[in-house]
């Protein structure tokens, strides 16, 4: 019979990454792409469905530099642009062509927000962004702490056009559920570093 021993201290840590990994798995099961506040970003796929207008119906790609092309609309700036705006832009230009459109816009393939995790993590890399996620969410999804990682003093850094910033993150008080503000959404690009 195989016992192990773990102190109170590592206990708390494994049934904090347990629970963090069960709320993540339930969380990506309900969170979709296609949520009112969804920001299109570069490398999106889209499906643009015009109805009765099968030549204006097609799969588009959202190029690096946040714009698609459709015929008889044009150039259209998708940055910074919920599924929702980019209709009503779509409609307005399309509406000196075709006869009152109906416009329809769903979320195909998500590939332009990317999150990456550095350091005594168990699984290090780039983690897609295809839902909102906080610190303790992607820290599960890279597999929770390695043995000798401080998980006191994580650093998160962001850009901010062409500056950077530094936010600190203190599992340890987390866990024990002081200063849980810190626990901050992730955006596109943020890196986290588990020293």
């Amino acid at each position: 019979m195989l016992v192990i021993t773990y102190s109170r201290h590592a206990f708390r840590r494994f049934l904090a990454v347990l629970l963090a990994c069960c709320y993540s798995y339930t969380t990506m099961a309900v969170a979709d792409s296609t949520s009112p506040n969804y920001q299109l970003k570069p490398g999106d796929i889209i499906e643009l469905l015009v109805w009765k207008e099968p030549e204006l119906t097609r799969d588009l790609l959202v190029a690096p530099d946040g714009f698609i092309s459709l015929p008889l609309a044009g150039a259209i700036d998708t940055n910074q642009k919920t599924t929702q705006q980019l209709c009503d832009e779509i409609k307005n230009k399309l509406a000196k062509f075709v006869n009152a459109p109906s416009v329809n816009i769903s979320i195909k393939g998500v590939a332009g927000s990317n999150v990456y995790v550095l350091g005594k993590v168990n699984r290090p890399g780039e983690f897609i962004l295809n839902q909102p996620l906080d610190v303790l969410q992607i820290l599960s999804k890279a597999g929770g702490f390695t043995p000798y990682a401080d998980a006191d003093d994580i650093h998160i850094i962001r850009r901010n056009g062409k500056t950077q910033e530094v936010k600190k993150f203190n599992y340890g008080q987390i866990e024990r559920g002081k200063n849980i503000d810190q626990n901050i959404m992730l955006q596109d690009g943020d890196t986290l570093i588990v020293p």
